[in-house]
């Protein structure tokens, strides 16, 4: 195995990584996103945004987004064909979409981690976690402490750490798409598991 050190554009401090379309990592550091092609081993675009980025993940089928969670200033997204022309600084098609004072809003501005597919984005925040349906619909759960990681699959299973507690799931998260609240169907921590 060869390992290649591929300097970055944006800054050395990685935060996160998204493989799209098997080939290119994305990569969120403290400043921006660089877009390393894979078969070529080289940063082939970048682009940076007023905050910092922290999270990075993308509706590779559906919307074909890059969404991209900073510091303090919620969510941003940028075509993934837009990241994907060599050479291209991409900074100014980069677009603060969900925040607390966007349509539909979000609870809080600080992103610790998102999810995406099947035009949905699932996003873990300081005090909630989100889910954005079609860029329209919202449905959401207060977390005390916050949550700092989500993963939401193809087939519709939710799953959300809550700070300082546990892992909390939803099996079936698509029908609650827009209607408010998301349910917990099971939790799981240190000292039971609790449907």
């Amino acid at each position: 195995m060869v390992r290649m050190a591929v300097p970055l554009v944006t800054d050395s401090g990685v935060r996160d990584v998204f493989i799209a379309d098997d080939r290119y990592a994305i990569a969120a550091t403290k400043f921006g996103i660089d877009v390393v092609d894979l078969y070529s081993m080289e940063v082939i675009s970048s682009g940076t945004i007023v905050d910092s980025p922290r999270c990075v993940a993308a509706d590779e089928f559906t919307q074909r987004i890059l969404y991209i969670g900073t510091e303090f200033s919620g969510v941003y997204t940028v075509p993934l064909n837009l990241i994907r022309v060599r050479g291209s600084d991409f900074s100014s098609s980069i677009e603060q979409r969900f925040f607390t004072g966007s349509i539909p809003p979000i609870d809080n501005n600080q992103i610790s981690s998102l999810s995406a597919g099947n035009g949905r984005v699932l996003i873990s925040t300081a005090t909630s976690i989100e889910l954005i349906t079609n860029d329209v619909l919202r449905s959401f759960r207060l977390l005390a402490p916050g949550s700092s990681s989500c993963i939401l699959t193809g087939v519709g299973e939710a799953y959300w750490n809550v700070i300082g507690s546990g892992v909390e799931v939803n099996y079936d998260i698509f029908p609650t798409s827009g209607t408010g609240t998301i349910d917990v169907d099971f939790s799981y921590n240190a000292t039971s598991s609790v449907p």
